[in-house]
């Protein structure tokens, strides 16, 4: 079961790492890739949409720093187009999942935690080949989580000095700022839509109200002849009588 890794700055990348050395010991079948892993000298956009491809299950390594990055949205529009979208798992690694925006928002997201990576491996065991049992995936993981636990406190502890300062965490009030920006939008399209019915309506009741006109001053003056459209009035002379 082949997994795409995608990763996007310093502390993605560390994170991407770990989880390629850490997911064969949980789930054997499991075949990580990362793109740091294409040889110099490859075409390297080349090579990833090939894996991209042949890809079973999407994990994006979303960080406070990177989620707004061309590249890790570009792989995520990729992942979605290549495998279902209930496959494509959002890990967001120093955030919660709320602040998590779209496009990548859109994604089922779990935290880098030990219960987020149990629902993580618990996705891709019903998507392998040879399923196994939860309990044995539950065993699995309280077996080898320490050995990813301590690698991500080590990576967080790298990168979190001076970041905390750069990229304060969100408020609740910036969170529901976002829902209201978010529904506001909606209902502005919503009138929009019903502005533009409205007017269609408007256009079509002028058009029904010019043609009863119409039909009234004909039935009072009877409808005009071809010698009387084409009458021209009669020119005067010089001292004003007709000629």
């Amino acid at each position: 079961m082949k997994v795409f890794l995608s990763w996007s700055g310093e502390r993605s990348k560390s994170i991407a790492t770990a989880l390629r050395e850490w997911l064969p010991l949980v789930i054997n079948e499991v075949q990580p890739f990362m793109s740091s892993e294409i040889d110099a000298g490859a075409r390297w956009q080349s090579e990833v949409s090939l894996e991209l491809e042949s890809t079973d299950f999407g994990i994006i390594c979303v960080t406070s720093e990177n989620q707004d990055k061309p590249w890790i949205n570009f792989e995520a529009g990729a992942l979605a187009k290549s495998v279902a979208s209930g496959r494509v798992v959002p890990l967001a690694v120093n955030l919660t999942t709320a602040e998590i925006r779209n496009p990548l928002g859109q994604f089922q997201a779990q935290t880098l935690t030990k219960d987020g990576m149990l629902r993580v491996l618990l996705s891709l065991n019903s998507g392998a080949q040879r399923t196994m049992s939860q309990e044995f995936i539950e065993k699995s993981l309280e077996k080898w989580w320490p050995d990813l636990g301590s690698e991500i406190e080590k990576v967080q502890r790298n990168f979190d000095q001076g970041v905390s300062i750069k990229n304060p965490p969100r408020s609740d009030r910036d969170l529901l700022e976002d829902i209201l920006t978010s529904v506001r939008s909606l209902v502005r399209q919503k009138q929009d839509d019903v502005g533009q019915k409205q007017d269609d309506v408007g256009q079509k009741q002028d058009y029904r109200r010019s043609q009863r006109s119409v039909a009234e001053l004909l039935a009072r003056y009877g409808e005009p002849t071809q010698t009387s459209r084409r009458t021209k009035p009669a020119s005067r002379g010089r001292g004003g009588t007709d000629e």
